[in-house]
């Protein structure tokens, strides 16, 4: 698992520091040079939603292989694409590989070991897992500066052929039981959430090019308001929701997608901003994001270890303080 997770963490961060030299190759704006990441975060996080019902009708073991291979072949294309189409269907199909592989990782963690074990475990498997965006940017840097960004995507498949290798004798398959369920998926729901994110997502990034108040971009915004809305009640009444209604998980949920905005929003920016704005070459881009992702490694297996003894709401409330700092303290720069 940890394997596989590095593979797709890493091709989630290097991307950034290359995105300089894919918009100079491509002649793009900002705007759309964006949707190299969104694609990648935006196909995630809708991928994520299938993750049970795929681990629960075809088995770990057929998930993650499918996964893999998805990665593989999204990795390969990005390689040798010849438009900003296909580098965003190249990078949505690398999303879809990483939002199955994520959430069988806290599963299988969950199955194997005890409650007084988990947090540590977590912990353990967390520093592998952060030093993907930890050394990705700099890995991303060196492949730009002695090749080109086409090798960006390629660097992290010897990693995903290792964790194929490895899936057909390590991973369990389905359980029998659980398979004679039969347990159908939220097609609908899938759906109206792909429609919803997809909507709002175009409104932003093309918000500036078409104008905020443009005809155009109300309709987006307008669209992927209502479907979403459509979605959270559709989701009410489903009998097998592609999203649970326990307050704990849901408000847990709020909390990850604002520090997930905060902290992928910021790691988009900074490389950009050190190689458009003040001149950084590819390489001292990304060994400049090095600091942060070791204070991650470092951090991991702690909080991991007093999850197990102390309230999880004051870590919670500890590490949002922390990034508030922070990023107070970058807005000067």
């Amino acid at each position: 698992m940890l394997t596989g997770s590095m593979g797709t963490l890493l091709a989630a961060t290097t991307i950034n520091v290359a995105l300089p030299a894919i918009i100079g190759a491509f002649g793009l704006g900002q705007d759309q040079a964006q949707w190299m990441s969104t694609a990648f975060l935006a196909s995630s996080t809708i991928a994520m939603l299938a993750n049970a019902w795929a681990m629960s009708n075809h088995g770990p073991r057929f998930t993650y292989i499918f996964a893999m291979l998805m990665f593989v072949a999204g990795s390969l294309l990005g390689a040798v694409s010849s438009s900003l189409a296909l580098l965003i269907l190249a990078r949505a199909m690398q999303g879809v590989a990483a939002g199955l592989i994520q959430p069988m990782s806290m599963f299988l963690i969950f199955q194997t070991f005890p409650d007084h074990q988990r947090g540590t475990a977590i912990g353990i498997f967390s520093i592998g897992v952060v030093l993907a965006p930890a050394f990705g940017p700099a890995l991303g840097g060196v492949a730009v500066d002695l090749a080109s960004w086409r090798l960006v995507f390629v660097a992290t498949v010897p990693l995903a052929i290792v964790a194929l290798g490895a899936a057909y004798f390590l991973m369990p398959e389905a359980d029998p039981e659980q398979q004679a369920e039969r347990r159908p998926l939220d097609w609908v729901g899938l759906g109206l959430l792909t429609i919803g994110i997809v909507s709002l997502l175009s409104g932003f990034a093309g918000g500036n090019r078409d104008g905020w108040d443009s005809d155009l971009s109300l309709i987006k915004f307008t669209l992927g308001a209502v479907v979403l809305v459509g979605f959270i009640l559709w989701e009410l009444r489903h009998p097998h929701p592609a999203i649970f209604k326990y307050r704990q998980f849901w408000s847990a949920g709020m909390i990850i997608a604002a520090t997930g905005i905060a902290i992928y929003g910021s790691t988009y920016l900074i490389p950009l901003f050190v190689q458009l704005v003040q001149g950084y070459s590819p390489t001292a881009a990304g060994v400049m994001m090095i600091p942060a992702g070791l204070a991650m490694v470092i951090g991991f297996p702690i909080a991991g270890n007093l999850t197990d003894k102390v309230d999880a709401r004051l870590l919670l409330g500890f590490g949002i303080i922390c990034f508030t700092l922070s990023a107070w303290f970058l807005s000067h720069i």
